[in-house]
């Protein structure tokens, strides 16, 4: 019976905490994206995954710029100075687990305007959130696996005891 337990509550415990967090921790670190700003426009829509840093590098002219995403920021800031690293953060609706799940969801699609000295606006396409590996739906699945493994287990175990009455 003490086996039954350690790997019915030991085997999804495991695969809840335990794996994601190895899997987490051993992953290479993120390149940096840079989006490069010339005559105020950016070339196309930027894609990084939460966590990663993103650079909007403007063209050394004297002038300011900023990247203005107002109060749908996925930095955790509304305006982004240009030459600094932002690490990308999401929001309450595009986070890593609607990004892996859902690669393609409106929620990820975030447009800002670029900004010339000030206020000045300029057109941009946007930053798309996309997934950062295949990770993330490997381990839902093997969570979804233990979790069905544990529940087959048990109502087994249930049977078998009840019949040996």
């Amino acid at each position: 019976m003490k086996l039954s337990k350690i790997i019915g509550y030991g085997l999804p415990a495991a695969l809840l905490f335990g794996v994601p967090d190895y899997a987490y921790s051993q992953a290479a670190p993120a390149p940096v994206v840079h989006i490069k700003v010339a005559n105020c426009t950016a070339p196309d829509t930027a894609k990084a995954w939460i966590g990663q840093d993103v650079i909007w590098d403007f063209p050394p002219d004297g002038h300011h710029y900023s990247a203005d995403f107002g109060n749908n920021s996925p930095f955790g800031v509304p305006s982004i100075p240009g030459g600094k690293p932002q690490p990308l953060k999401g929001t309450v609706l595009c986070n890593t687990w609607t990004v892996s799940v859902l690669t393609s969801t409106p929620f990820c699609y975030f447009p800002y305007t670029l900004s010339k000295d000030g206020g000045k606006p300029c057109n941009d396409p946007g930053v798309r959130v996309i997934p950062p590996s295949i990770a993330g739906l490997v381990y839902w699945l093997l969570a979804l696996v233990g979790v069905l493994s544990y529940t087959v287990f048990r109502t087994r175990a249930r049977k078998r005891a009840s019949s040996l009455r």
